[in-house]
């Protein structure tokens, strides 16, 4: 989901560097973080922050690539924690910036799988896998896209 930066002041900012480089510049940790987040979290969002980029509501926003855009997670409560030049900033409750941080832990417990660490697999509706926590499922209509973590990235 692509959303627009919050309103109002941080409830909390938190460093998580993922490689940011002295001039600013994204390393590649960053965009691995964003594409497992991306397979892997309910609630990922990035955020429309460049005026006229091309995308239009519609438009799906792939998690992969190293063009990265502020990324994150909206909680249900509709608190915000978005990752954004090396650091997490909250807004709301603190709830989303929990799930960020165990997004992160588990991350990093699967050795940082990006797009490569996932498989990708296409079921008829009717007859699709179940969630698990090395499976997302986005249904699209008559099918299922199923993200499988890879077993060398599972652990």
């Amino acid at each position: 989901m692509r959303i627009r930066l919050p309103d109002g002041e941080a409830v909390g900012h938190h460093a998580l560097p993922l490689g940011v480089l002295s001039d600013g510049r994204r390393a590649p940790a960053a965009a691995l973080f964003r594409a497992f987040l991306g397979r892997t979290a309910q609630g990922f969002v990035v955020v429309a922050s460049e005026p006229d980029d091309g995308w239009r509501p519609g438009i799906a926003v792939s998690p992969f690539g190293m063009k990265i855009r502020n990324f994150g997670i909206m909680a249900p409560d509709g608190s915000t924690a978005l990752w954004r030049a090396g650091e997490i900033i909250s807004h709301g409750s603190l709830a989303a910036a929990r799930r960020l941080a165990r997004a992160y832990a588990r991350w990093t417990e699967l050795g940082l799988p990006g797009g490569a660490g996932f498989r990708l697999e296409v079921h008829r509706a009717d007859a699709a896998p179940a969630a698990t926590d090395e499976l997302r499922v986005e249904p699209r209509g008559a099918t299922v896209l199923a993200w499988r973590l890879k077993p060398r990235a599972a652990g």
